[in-house]
This record gives structure tokens, C-alpha cells and sequence, in this order.
């Protein structure tokens, strides 16, 4: 009698324990966040040239390895299917390590390394997602954490032209506080 209690409690555990974890897994509903970013050989005139014959602008993430917080725009941006699907319609997004040996063409044609080429855009500290023009100037320049919404006003942002003319924090200030905007 005593071992059937004992079976029956051990279930009862065993499933009130299984229903916990369930209720406080973490939600993804999204996309791996690798796949936000296209392969790349860091060709950079090659990258501007295919962004271009798709209508789309290009984009380079600049991070490093043990960066917490582009491991939190991967986790809880990057990986959103809404964020995922407005950026790879108008942009493409490519990878940069700061610290990285691998060689890149820079957008004159030269070669370098990733550490060199992230130096001379003048990335220091991660992430960093730089928006650039068909002819391989930056456009716009996103640095550290960002929210979904304030990462997807980001690329609205350069989407619609507003880099030439408006200051980026007070376009999305209007944007973000009910002031007039979208």
C-alpha cells in the first residue's frame, strides 16, 4: 500500500516539476538568429553589388565573441521573425568580427582583415550595426542594445531617407514617446 502512495506521489512530482519547466520556458517565436545574417567571403564591393541588384541596402553587424550585449540582440531581436522578415525585404545583413583575422576587401578594393577593417570604420566596442549607401558610405550607425521596435525604427529610419535630414535620437524619440511619427 505504502509503495503505491509512493508511485502515485512520485508521478504527481514528476508532472507538477514537468508542468513548472513548461510554464517558465523561455518563448521563442522566431528564427534562429544565425540565420538573420547572409554567408559572406567580406568581399565588400561584391556585398554592396548584390544588395543593390536586390533592391536592398547593406548592413554589418560588427560584434566579438563574449559581448553580452550582442548576444542580447541576438536573443531577444535578431531572432524575431518580424524583425527577420522587415530587415532580409530591404537590407543585407552581413557579420563582422572586431577581433577577427579572416580577410576582408575593404570597400576600395583593398585587403585587410576583419580587426583592421573594424578599426578603420571606427568600431571599438560591440554590437555595432552600420547601414551603408550603394557607394560604400555609412549611412546611419546603431550602437550597443537596442529593443525590437527600436531596432525595426532603426532600418525605417534609413529606409525612408530620414539619415539625410533628421538626427536619429530625436526621430525616434517622436517615434517612441506618442510624439508624431508612426
Amino acid at each position: 500500500m505504502n509503495r503505491s502512495i509512493f508511485a502515485c506521489l512520485s508521478r504527481s512530482v514528476a508532472l507538477a516539476a514537468a508542468l513548472l519547466l513548461c510554464a517558465y520556458a523561455p518563448v521563442t517565436a522566431g528564427v534562429d538568429p544565425a540565420d538573420f545574417f547572409e554567408p559572406t567571403f567580406h568581399d565588400l564591393p561584391e556585398e554592396l553589388a548584390m544588395a543593390a541588384r536586390d533592391g536592398k541596402r547593406l548592413v554589418i553587424m560588427f560584434e566579438q565573441e563574449g559581448c553580452p550585449f550582442c548576444w542580447k540582440m541576438r536573443r531577444d531581436v535578431l531572432n524575431k521573425k518580424e524583425v527577420h522578415d522587415y530587415y532580409h525585404k530591404l537590407f543585407r545583413v552581413i557579420q563582422m568580427d572586431i577581433r577577427g583575422s579572416l580577410p576582408v576587401v575593404d570597400f576600395d578594393g583593398n585587403t585587410t582583415t576583419q580587426k583592421e577593417f573594424s578599426i578603420a570604420q571606427n568600431v571599438r566596442h560591440t554590437p555595432v550595426f552600420i547601414y551603408y549607401g550603394e557607394d560604400g558610405k555609412e549611412l546611419h550607425r546603431l550602437i550597443g542594445f537596442y529593443s525590437k521596435k527600436e531596432f525595426l525604427l532603426s532600418g525605417k529610419y534609413v529606409e525612408s531617407g530620414a539619415y539625410a535630414t533628421d538626427d536619429f535620437f530625436l526621430w525616434l524619440k517622436k517615434r517612441t514617446t506618442g510624439g508624431s511619427g508612426e
